[in-house]
């Protein structure tokens, strides 16, 4: 018995944590949707730092010249600050 319910409880982290259950990567389209479309410049850095890493998690799976642009235009007074 106890060895049944270690193995039960075993399989079951081994479960939660696996990517089976929790896939890194959407479809193109449910990522573009989650991650993408609602990212813009903003005046907030906080705001800024959540696009980016936002962005980041949808080109981390589909590459896409519209997300790269857009990545671009947040980090680009970002460097305007620092030169």
């Amino acid at each position: 018995m106890q060895i049944s319910v270690k193995t039960a409880f075993a399989f079951l982290l081994m479960i939660t944590f696996t990517s089976f259950v929790y896939p890194e990567c959407f479809p193109e389209e449910v990522s573009y949707i989650k991650f993408v479309e609602s990212r813009i410049l903003s005046e907030s850095r906080y705001e800024n730092k959540l696009s980016i890493e936002s962005l980041k998690k949808h080109l981390k799976c589909h590459p896409d010249k519209e997300v790269f642009y857009k990545l671009a235009v947040i980090y680009e007074p970002i460097a305007k600050l620092f030169s």
